[in-house]
């Protein structure tokens, strides 16, 4: 008996080591658990053939649509008080670091036909489903097939995973600037030579080159800069351009 009972404490020393080296094993390789969130809403249009398409909203803004996604007028019938999912697309989730460290899980529309003909949604992510607080396609809506995207209250997913599947996103790369080509050189608009950039050349439009040494104004009813980098510019006291005109541009008394 002595003998059977030792053989069988030495058995359990046994497997109790090896069940703490297994755990020291996972626990090695595993990270610290952290809690990542995302906003998502639900986006649901009605088209003019009375089908409801369904589809994601991140926080950024963007749609995200799911290959399966329409609630046609057969299923709003036959699957009334039951929950429908979508496939699945891709979604990000961010912990509160700086920068935020990211993961992406598979989110899903889910979608309930009501017996007033109404239909409920939500969203579901890593399997657990959250509903907007205002999560209810009305019968009006759907009768009027205005074939318009319509937008839930957003819910806030929140959810706890191993830190070691979080990434850090890189970066957007910085541009390099190039020299521009001979050729764009060439084609580009440049000013005329001897002006501020903000003058149109002197002459007419076919090429010829104005009088020089002109110091009389145009014989017109406005006073014209005589000359200088503004020659020829309408000007009344310290205001540059037609005076009489809707817009006028301002000079701060750098002129007469």
């Amino acid at each position: 008996m002595t003998i059977a009972r030792s053989a069988k404490l030495g058995v359990l020393a046994i497997l109790a080591a090896l069940a703490v080296g297994v755990g020291a094993s996972v626990g090695a390789h595993g990270g610290p658990p952290v809690e990542v969130s995302a906003e998502l809403r639900v986006a649901a249009l009605v088209k003019e053939s009375g089908t409801v398409e369904f589809g994601l909203i991140d926080a950024d803004g963007e749609r995200l649509l799911p290959e399966l996604r329409f609630l046609n007028a057969s299923l709003r019938e036959s699957r009334v008080g039951r929950w429908l999912r979508s496939s699945p697309v891709i979604v990000t989730a961010g912990d509160d670091s700086e920068p935020p460290r990211t993961i992406e899980l598979e989110g899903r529309v889910n979608a309930m036909p009501r017996a007033d003909g109404s239909v409920a949604f939500a969203v579901e992510v890593a399997g657990e489903r959250y509903e907007p607080t205002r999560n209810i396609l009305g019968v009006s809506q759907i009768a009027a097939r205005a074939n318009r995207w319509l937008r839930s209250t957003p819910v806030t997913v929140s959810l706890v995973v191993d830190s070691d599947h979080l990434t850090i996103p890189e970066p957007p790369a910085a541009e390099t600037p190039t020299e521009p080509s001979s050729e764009e050189v060439d084609s580009n608009e440049t000013a005329p030579s001897g002006t501020d950039g903000d003058q149109p050349p002197t002459g007419d439009e076919d090429g010829d080159e104005g009088d020089e040494g002109d110091d009389e104004p145009p014989a017109d009813e406005h006073y014209r800069i005589p000359d200088g980098p503004r020659a020829g510019v309408v000007a009344d006291r310290n205001v540059i351009g037609v005076p009489d005109a809707p817009v006028l541009i301002r000079d701060v008394g750098d002129f007469l």
